[in-house]
């Protein structure tokens, strides 16, 4: 066969070939045709959700600006500020200086009619001289910082009238006791049952204001009948542990504490009734209250017929809480010197 017959047979058999194959993908498109994309269903707009979107980026938009803004001012105003700033020397006072002229201020406080109360707290009484000893019931009480802790129940009556010293003289007793007071003094007077009532809540210092105030207190206010007056403190526990609480919370450095007394302490049981309050309760509440004190208060004792068996534990209390004394007045010791 000739070349050309062979060319023309092979292009003829190409040439079928293609139109096969175009004409099998034509029957394929029309038999499977490619399904159509399903168009995407678009929500509405929410106007509402639009807007507070819009809001928010208002406000971060302003807080920003606000931020830089106040930023920017006070870095401005800060050089300005400081050229302005007068250069001021300011020495520390004097902790000594300022104490001295608290504690004149204290003895002036007499002089326009004031108590003296507002300089009661603190150190400022220790900047003054030490103040002249005062003698009470036989006592020499060299001591700034003084208070009074009088029974002056029923039975302490009876026996201190036994003793030759009624409830009338210890009245003319706390008076003499008062008049000796300086204003270097701080002082304060309780008088007790199982009830109490202090003459102020607080140590106050004896200038002649406060001294004419207890004057009067004691003239209105002590009890010699051997009761308890109205509107007296009371509550649980009352009586010795009651008092001597308020007495410690009179001043935090409290000096000495001077106990006119049988003894023979009584307190009111939750239930009512009477009860001794135990020895070893008593004691062991006193170092509870000298252990939140500053310092240690001296006890003094001045007790009239107490029971036999308590002497040993009065005695002990003494040493727990000295140095103090302790002094018994009976019938073979009778009278107050």
């Amino acid at each position: 066969m000739k070349a050309w017959r062979k060319r023309l047979l092979v292009g003829a058999l190409a040439a079928g070939l293609q139109g096969l194959i175009l004409g099998l993908a034509v029957l394929i498109g029309v038999m499977d045709p490619v399904a159509p994309r399903e168009a995407r269903i678009r929500a509405k707009p929410d106007p509402e959700r639009q807007q507070r979107q819009q809001r928010e980026r208002i406000d971060k938009q302003l807080a920003q600006l606000d931020r830089t803004r106040t930023g920017t001012t006070e870095a401005l105003m800060e050089p300005l500020m400081e050229a302005m700033r007068p250069e001021l020397a300011v020495s520390a006072p004097d902790p000594g200086e300022s104490i001295q002229a608290m504690g004149s201020l204290l003895q002036q406080a007499a002089l326009f009619g004031g108590d003296g109360g507002a300089f009661t707290e603190g150190l400022e009484s220790d900047s003054l001289p030490e103040p002249e000893p005062v003698a009470f019931l036989g006592e020499n009480l060299k001591a700034r910082r003084i208070v009074l802790l009088l029974d002056v129940s029923g039975s302490v009556k009876t026996k201190m009238e036994r003793a030759g010293l009624p409830l009338q003289q210890l009245k003319r007793e706390v008076h003499r006791f008062v008049d000796q007071l300086g204003p270097n003094h701080l002082f304060g007077i309780i008088q007790f049952t199982r009830k109490w009532q202090p003459f102020r809540d607080e140590l106050v210092p004896a200038t002649e204001v406060v001294r004419g105030q207890a004057r009067q207190w004691i003239d209105s206010s002590f009890r010699t009948t051997g009761t308890s007056g109205r509107n007296w403190n009371g509550g649980h526990p009352n009586g010795i542990e009651a008092v001597l609480s308020a007495a410690f919370a009179m001043d935090p450095q409290l000096d000495e504490v001077f106990l006119v007394s049988d003894g023979d302490f009584q307190r009111t049981p939750p239930g009512g009734g009477g009860q001794d309050v135990p020895w070893s309760d008593l004691r062991s509440f006193t170092r509870t209250l000298q252990e939140t004190a500053v310092g240690k208060a001296r006890l003094r004792l001045l007790c009239f017929h107490p029971p036999k068996d308590a002497l040993p534990d009065l005695r002990a209390w003494v040493r727990e809480n000295g140095p103090g004394s302790l002094r018994v007045l009976d019938e073979s010791k009778p009278g107050v010197p």
